[in-house]
């Protein structure tokens, strides 16, 4: 058995987090981020691009395999020989090239410059508004980029915009040192904060600093599915009786969604402002904010909470594209399980859980005996058919949202039980269970042709009884296996102790 995978999904966000965050200066940091995209997509040269007032793209940071890192601010791009860069900023979402094939002249020059076989160039997206793009340029495979890797790539890349946008805001004319700082201090909190309610927090206290007062109150309500405004993050259970929750908008707020602009009111030694969270055009809900200062709002600082309120639909964007590749990333496409690299990361945890509560912790390794001489005899197809035969078989056979059901690669599946001893009379009636299920299911092709008769060989480990750690564990549940491979197939075998 090899050991578990190296790095995944989660290792490069965070990676790409901790550059976004590891210097105030921006330069810097966007230089860094873009070492850290390249380490993950196995990139030789990654460019981030932003929109600044004018409306010209420049070049924020570049990352290029030996070469220095420049950090400082370039050139503005030429657009006419950057075409993907053109696109993006009018509204596309990604432009990939390939050198396989039939490329526009100015594609070619772009990968042949940089020795490169594909380039993606992804959006960058701050609520409505595109404030830049990341090009990211690879060598080797010419193979189009699968859906979940361009999901991932624009997960990575999406993290920047948060940068990239308050860089463009704070360089506005007549923008003040704190109102710059309020907005960097933003996007770095959206960056370096995986969790959305605390991103979300982390906004919303910049926007009540920008405003200042003797109180100001600042709220963010999402639309749920039945129509209706929650707040987000949900307030502490004893502040849920002040009526800080609500169903429906007020007035202003209403007014703010149906127009889709910030409205703001003013009463005696009292302000108000309602601006609507939009993402690529959907209203997703709104900030709201009232404060006790006698001075109105400017248009600087109305236009400074707008950009923040933006910092908050990019943080919401982050979050949907994380749920949306953690899906992608974690499921095997074949059997509708949870994958390989899943099964390693829960089971890590839940070993952490089991150690903490002193509870058993079961692992079942099955093989489908025989399965390659399956597949010669009756094809791939039929040999795919009878793997998502097996997994469901396998699926209906534990509980539901409690056990979890992987598929280890190739024929093997493998089984975590929490709670659960590894003994015949624990995890072994399961493991049992799922060997005569199996054993008794008749296979048939698409001509209702009676196939080869299938029988499963499984191996049963636990934790703490057997092993210490996830590595150990799935060893020794595959020892287990072999145990009953040996011995005849269509079993179940339990790992015993050495004597």
């Amino acid at each position: 058995m090899s050991s578990r995978p190296r790095g995944g999904p989660q290792q490069a966000i965070a990676a790409v987090a901790a550059a976004l965050t590891s210097s105030r200066d921006q330069a810097i940091a966007l230089g860094a981020a873009a070492e850290a995209i390249a380490q993950a997509a196995n990139a030789s040269r990654v460019e981030i691009w932003g929109g600044v007032s004018s409306g010209s793209v420049v070049c924020e940071a570049v990352w290029s395999r030996g070469e220095a890192t420049p950090v400082s601010r370039q050139a503005p791009a030429d657009l006419e020989a950057r075409p993907d860069l053109r696109a993006v900023f009018d509204g596309g979402d990604a432009v990939e090239w390939r050198a396989a094939d039939d490329l526009p002249e100015a594609a070619r020059a772009l990968l042949e410059t940089h020795s490169a076989t594909r380039s993606l160039t992804l959006a960058l997206r701050v609520g409505d508004q595109t404030g830049g793009a990341v090009t990211i340029v690879q060598t080797g495979p010419t193979a189009k980029t699968t859906t979940a890797e361009r999901k991932r790539l624009a997960l990575l890349s999406q993290l920047v915009a948060g940068a990239v946008h308050s860089a463009g805001a704070a360089s506005t004319t007549g923008t003040a040192t704190r109102r710059a700082d309020a907005l960097r201090a933003a996007s770095r909190a959206v960056a370096g904060l995986v969790e959305s309610d605390q991103a979300v927090g982390a906004v919303t206290q910049q926007v009540a600093a920008l405003v200042g007062g003797r109180e100001c109150r600042v709220r963010v309500y999402l639309r749920t599915d039945s129509g209706t405004y929650a707040e987000f993050p949900p307030p502490p259970a004893d502040e849920g009786a002040n009526g800080v929750d609500q169903e429906r908008p007020n007035d202003l707020e209403r007014q703010a969604l149906e127009e889709r602009r910030t409205v703001t009111a003013a009463a005696a030694q009292a302000i108000r402002l309602a601006t609507p969270l939009l993402l690529r055009g959907a209203p997703l809900g709104f900030l709201t904010l009232i404060a006790a200062r006698s001075r109105p709002l400017s248009p600087g600082e109305v236009q400074d909470i707008e950009t923040l309120a933006q910092q908050i639909c990019l943080t919401l964007d982050i979050a949907r594209l994380r749920r949306s590749v953690q899906r992608l990333t974690t499921i095997d496409t074949l059997t509708g399980l949870k994958n390989r690299e899943f099964l390693f990361e829960r089971l890590t945890a839940e070993i952490a859980r089991a150690r903490r509560y002193q509870e058993p912790l079961s692992l079942i390794l099955l093989d489908l005996d025989d399965f390659s001489s399956f597949n010669a005899a009756h094809g791939n197809r039929e040999g795919n058919r009878l793997l998502r035969t097996a997994a469901n078989l396998v699926k209906t056979s534990i509980r539901d949202r409690v056990d979890v059901a992987c598929r280890y690669g190739g024929a093997q599946f493998a089984l975590l039980f929490p709670n659960t001893p590894a003994t015949a009379a624990g995890a072994g009636v399961v493991a049992e269970r799922i060997r005569k299920s199996i054993d008794a299911t008749q296979f048939h092709d698409d001509n209702d042709n009676r196939l080869a008769h299938v029988t499963v060989s499984l191996g049963v480990a636990g934790f703490p009884v057997h092993a210490e750690d996830a590595e150990d564990l799935v060893s020794l549940a595959a020892e287990a296996l072999r145990a009953a491979k040996a011995a005849g197939k269509n079993r179940v075998g339990l790992y015993s102790l050495p004597r």
